[in-house]
């Protein structure tokens, strides 16, 4: 089936018709957008791709295909698949994941490189690495993470608690 054969019309019908269809057509019209659209409908649909795949538990493949998107610097898709890729990683607990992706943001130039630091933080603070969690956060604020207000004002009051709740071991200072 060729909708259209149009790069940009027939890869918009096929992202469209893999909404509708069951997984495997959504599969296999995605990957066709990919190879057959045009540069945005070949990102749109692979950032598609990549959230059923994940969804479905291809965790590798996922990664796979939001890492070429990120790559490709397609305007607001490279940008969505560091998002999901970051949130993906966060959500397993990767902190390995987390910090190679910080790191390939930075390398790409990508300006949304420090929200990985976040993410991390946010997993270390969840494991009870309190001061790796600070020092994350702080090196996203150094990076110029959006909404570093916000953030150190995380900070102060998570090392407020810690002072409030004193030492490890339970013995006040």
């Amino acid at each position: 089936m060729r909708p259209l054969g149009h790069p940009v019309w027939a890869a918009a019908a096929m992202v469209g018709l893999a909404r509708a269809e069951d997984r495997e057509d959504a599969r296999s019209l995605y990957r066709r957008a990919i190879e057959e659209g045009d540069a945005g409908w070949s990102a749109h649909a692979s950032w598609l791709l990549a959230n059923l795949l994940e969804r479905e538990g291809d965790v590798g493949a996922a990664k796979a295909v939001w890492q070429r998107v990120i790559d490709s610097g397609q305007p607001g898709w490279a940008a969505a698949a560091f998002t999901s890729l970051v949130n993906m990683l966060a959500g397993r607990h990767d902190e390995e994941g987390l910090r190679a992706a910080y790191r390939a943001g930075v390398a790409l130039g990508n300006p949304d490189a420090p929200y990985a630091l976040l993410q991390l933080g946010q997993v270390l603070r969840e494991r009870g690495d309190l001061d790796a969690a600070q020092e994350a956060l702080q090196q996203a604020i150094d990076a110029g993470c959006e909404e570093a207000g916000y953030w150190r004002e995380r900070m102060l009051a998570a090392a407020e608690r810690q002072l409030q709740a004193g030492p490890p071991g339970g013995e006040a200072a």
